[in-house]
């Protein structure tokens, strides 16, 4: 079977039901060195081989090189193609390498805890920034999980087109998670201390106990007068 892209004619091979295993082999092969592995495994897998981009079946539309990048897009766009959300992965030799790559690139949750004009050294303007933030969530798999501050302005430009389930939290009642019933008591050297005593999560309300990590917030230390 082959998965046709806009540089590549990627071809593939699925076998068995269960968890999906991708097996990513290494050079101067193809998918025929897991020919035997694949037939085991298919009995407790759903498992996925492929033939890499310019190697054996897998043919280039025109000579050109490729990269590390290429190759995980690759493995992001047959998952894509199969409708698999996760799976586990094993590479022989060079195929290690290119299964590190994806899953540095592609992570399964990813967490955005505020965007600032900083590292501007390296990056352009805020703009560009929230194009990179933007770019990492869009990069999580579907399946995966994206955790969100609401507080974020325009937090929607940030989520427009992931994959991902969005998780929020924040200030604002809109949020998935938000605290309620907060109150400051000064310490000594007129330490802050902020409780949440209460959070909401799905759109109930929560009443933490000693035991009870639903809102995770609580407590936070500060310093300076109180608001």
């Amino acid at each position: 079977m082959f998965l046709e892209k806009e540089d590549v004619s990627l071809y593939y091979e699925v076998r068995g039901d269960g968890d999906p295993l991708i097996l990513i082999h290494g050079v101067m092969v193809d998918a025929g060195l897991f020919e035997r592995t694949a037939e085991l495994l298919s009995r407790f897998y759903r498992v996925v081989t492929y033939d890499r981009r310019g190697n054996s079946r897998s043919i280039l539309r025109a000579e050109q090189a490729f990269s590390m990048d290429d190759q995980a897009a690759d493995i992001l766009a047959l998952m894509d193609h199969l409708g698999i959300g996760s799976a586990y992965f094993a590479g022989a030799s060079a195929g290690a390498a290119v299964g590190q790559h994806f899953l540095s690139l592609y992570p399964e949750i990813g967490i955005i805890l505020d965007i600032d004009a900083d590292h501007l050294d390296f990056f352009k303007d805020l703009a560009d920034i929230r194009r990179s933030f933007h770019q990492f969530a869009s990069q999580i798999h579907e399946g995966g999980t994206l955790i969100l501050n609401s507080d974020i302005e325009h937090p929607e430009e940030i989520t427009d087109g992931v994959k991902a389930q969005v998780v929020t939290y924040g200030s604002s009642p809109e949020s998935d998670y938000y605290p309620t019933d907060i109150t400051y008591a000064l310490g000594a050297g007129r330490a802050q201390r902020l409780q949440f005593h209460r959070c909401r999560s799905g759109g109930r309300s929560v009443r933490r106990g000693p035991e009870d990590h639903s809102c995770r917030a609580s407590p936070v230390q500060g310093h300076g007068t109180p608001l």
